[in-house]
């Protein structure tokens, strides 16, 4: 069987489909006195006054945005172009290869920091399931969250695919 993309694997089970699972599904745990910080870097919930719409976000502001969270001492960054529109129009998350529009943001980031943070990619856009996978596949990806409530359609082959990927 082949692996679902996660919006159509998502389609197929609407009925089901919870993106937020109840906090009873974690358990309390002992916090450490010590903890990881990675930051989300996006700008999809942002509104250009303009148009009412999402702002217009490059790639340049990617990496300036990433860069400013590694300076302030973030251990990792989370990089999601889902909804973000960069200032040519193009839908990072639909209108590049997710290979590219990464590969975009880590090269310079990688210049400036080396390997002092941790490349914590979306892999949750594309067409198909191998174009989702594709940056953890390239070797971009250091960690690829999968969050609680993706169609198992989706997340099942995924977590089997980064695994797979190191």
């Amino acid at each position: 069987m082949t692996p679902l993309p996660l919006w159509e694997a998502a389609a197929k089970e609407m009925q089901e489909y919870q993106f937020v699972a109840p906090a009873e599904l974690q358990p309390a745990w002992a916090i450490p006195a010590k903890i990881a910080i990675n930051v989300a870097v996006a700008g999809r919930f942002e509104t250009n006054s303009a148009t009412g719409s999402g702002a217009a976000m490059s790639l340049e502001d990617y990496v300036d945005e990433a860069s400013k969270v590694i300076e302030a001492g973030a251990c990792g960054v989370h990089i999601d172009f889902t909804w973000v529109t960069d200032k040519k129009g193009r839908r990072l998350d639909r209108d590049l290869p997710p290979v590219e529009a990464y590969g975009a943001v880590l090269t310079p980031l990688r210049a400036r920091f080396g390997h002092d943070f941790v490349a914590n990619l979306n892999v949750l856009n594309g067409a198909s399931f191998d174009v989702c996978v594709s940056p953890a596949r390239a070797g971009l990806a250091e960690v690829a969250p999968c969050a609680p409530g993706h169609p198992d359609a989706f997340m099942i082959p995924a977590v089997t695919a980064l695994e797979e990927s190191g």
